[in-house]
């Protein structure tokens, strides 16, 4: 099913992919997740048991991936499409803070803290999304500890350099 909630209307979750054979969609997220940057972090067998623990998602154009405060976890990757990372002022106003295009990766605060979302991610184009939930997360770390133990490592260092990254922008903005 594809979503067709318009940006302007919050939706409950997100619809799940067309069914298919587990094999086909396993090997689908896999080929996803080869293309990318992850592909670089995790070895061949890390990337299959990843991608057996995901599920593929797609998004019309100015659909709500989640909004800002919603406490659903899950991290998706950008298999195809652009999301557009949203936050809120203090006046009510909208602000892009970043577009993300294939290969990158969004959300993975709220898997990592359980905590709130802290933006509003909208697909700007149809999308494919790669999602790797807390109770597929949670399964992943029951039955392969290291592997997750790696996942996290990875979303540690992602979290970092954007947590760098803002940091010199805040700087700019105090001068």
């Amino acid at each position: 099913m594809v979503l067709n909630t318009r940006a302007d209307a919050a939706i409950d979750s997100i619809a799940p992919a067309p069914p298919a054979a587990p094999n086909a969609e396993h090997s689908l997220i896999l080929r996803f997740l080869e293309e990318t940057p992850w592909a670089n972090d995790l070895e061949q067998r890390q990337l299959e048991m990843m991608a057996r623990h995901m599920r593929v998602m797609y998004a019309d154009t100015d659909v709500r991936i989640f909004t800002e405060g919603d406490r659903d976890h899950f991290l998706a990757i950008v298999a195809d499409g652009k999301i557009d990372i949203v936050k809120e002022d203090s006046h009510r106003g909208h602000h892009v803070v970043v577009s993300l295009n294939r290969g990158k990766t969004f959300g993975e605060l709220s898997l990592m803290d359980g905590g709130p979302r802290s933006s509003t991610a909208i697909a700007k184009t149809y999308s494919t999304l790669l999602i790797l939930d807390e109770d597929s997360f949670d399964d992943l770390e029951d039955a392969h500890p290291a592997i997750a133990a790696k996942i996290l490592r990875v979303l540690a260092r992602l979290l970092s350099q954007r947590l760098r990254m803002t940091s010199g922008r805040l700087v700019d903005h105090l001068q």
